[in-house]
């Protein structure tokens, strides 16, 4: 039932970035608002009103059941699913947050963490994904340099520009 609605739709790469979008509001770094700005785009976009994007629309203000769609379409959708769209909507979430200077330098660590956490094990091992594990560390730790965590997620918001 979900996969019918989003291929009805023809919009199969734009789902990689509601996950991403979602994942971040999810984690505590964004308010919520690219991620249903980008919802109602591809809704909009649809030739379809049924299926997964319509369930989603039902449940955009909240975080954690719109993961919990997000990532079953995932899991259904496992060989058409882009790492590169999904990481570059990442990153450029990520940086969002980074730079907005709304989050503290903890928060932004334990949502990096938390990020890592929830990503498959073959996507958290591969970059730029993987420093999201040590973020948190190098930000609160006396042993790293100060400004280690700065250069870090700058190396990781160039990631996928350097690739467009």
């Amino acid at each position: 039932m979900h996969e019918q609605g989003i291929r009805e739709g023809g919009k199969i790469g734009c789902m990689e970035e509601l996950l991403a979008y979602g994942l971040v509001w999810d984690r505590g770094l964004s308010d919520g608002a690219a991620y249903r700005a980008a919802l109602d785009k591809l809704y909009g976009d649809s030739e379809s009103t049924t299926g997964l994007l319509l369930e989603l629309e039902t449940v955009a203000d909240d975080s954690r059941s719109t993961l919990r769609m997000l990532e079953e379409w995932r899991l259904s959708n496992e060989d058409e699913f882009s790492v590169g769209k999904f990481g570059r909507a990442l990153m450029e979430s990520l940086e969002e947050a980074y730079r907005s200077k709304r989050y503290s330098k903890e928060e932004l660590g334990k949502g990096a963490y938390s990020i890592w956490c929830w990503l498959p094990m073959e996507i958290a091992a591969e970059l730029p994904f993987y420093e999201l594990c040590n973020i948190d560390e190098y930000l609160t730790s006396p042993a790293h340099p100060e400004g280690l965590a700065d250069e870090v997620f700058e190396e990781m918001f160039l990631f996928y520009k350097a690739r467009q």
